[in-house]
């Protein structure tokens, strides 16, 4: 996990840098997937497993090679309280024509494995934050259009952050013109 974090971590500096803001775009927020990060997620799980059902989980994450050397992987944790995986990021190469049957079937054989461990756990669901178009497409193509959803959370568990305007000094205010980067569960603590 730490050379996958390390590699996700540089990839997303990189494309950062390196890609044009958007129309109406002035600025990028991001976290980095970091392994400490992802340690602090699997060191919930694990005392929360080892508590509510005297173990914990083995498999946290699955990953694909593609023909092209580069790889598609996930990193999840098990949320005992809610009965489900969550996806805490997925990683994949830049989209293109070329590989993008590729990356959606890479990203289809993860889900599978997502999802069998959440039927080894008795779990009801997977569950990613802020999916890519790609995601959702390997999800129906996996289970069917009925059973991949997308739901918008705006009651609980809201990936956030709170700005503040230091000019005027009246509180927090709603941000525009932001990029939010890597907007997946492993941000939320």
């Amino acid at each position: 996990m730490h050379d996958l974090c390390k590699l996700d971590c540089e990839f997303l500096i990189n494309h950062c840098s390196k890609t044009p803001y958007p129309e109406g775009i002035k600025a990028r927020a991001l976290q980095l997937p970091t392994v400490e990060t992802m340690l602090w997620h699997h060191s919930r799980e694990e005392f929360v497993g080892q508590y509510t059902r005297g173990r914990v989980p083995d498999i946290k994450g699955a990953s694909v090679a593609l023909n092209d050397d580069s790889r598609v992987w996930a990193i999840w944790t098990h949320d005992f309280s809610e009965s489900k995986i969550s996806v805490l990021r997925l990683h994949f190469p830049e989209v293109t024509s070329k590989n993008y049957s590729d990356i959606r079937d890479a990203i289809g054989a993860i889900l599978q494995v997502a999802a069998q461990e959440a039927a080894d756990w008795q779990f009801k669901e997977v569950q990613a934050w802020n999916p890519h178009d790609i995601l959702l497409k390997a999800a129906k193509q996996e289970f069917g259009q009925d059973k991949a959803q997308v739901v918008d959370r705006e009651e609980q568990s809201i990936c956030s952050l709170m700005w503040y305007d230091e000019e005027s000094r009246e509180g927090e205010i709603e941000p525009t013109g932001i990029d939010w980067v890597g907007n997946e569960k492993y941000a939320w603590c």
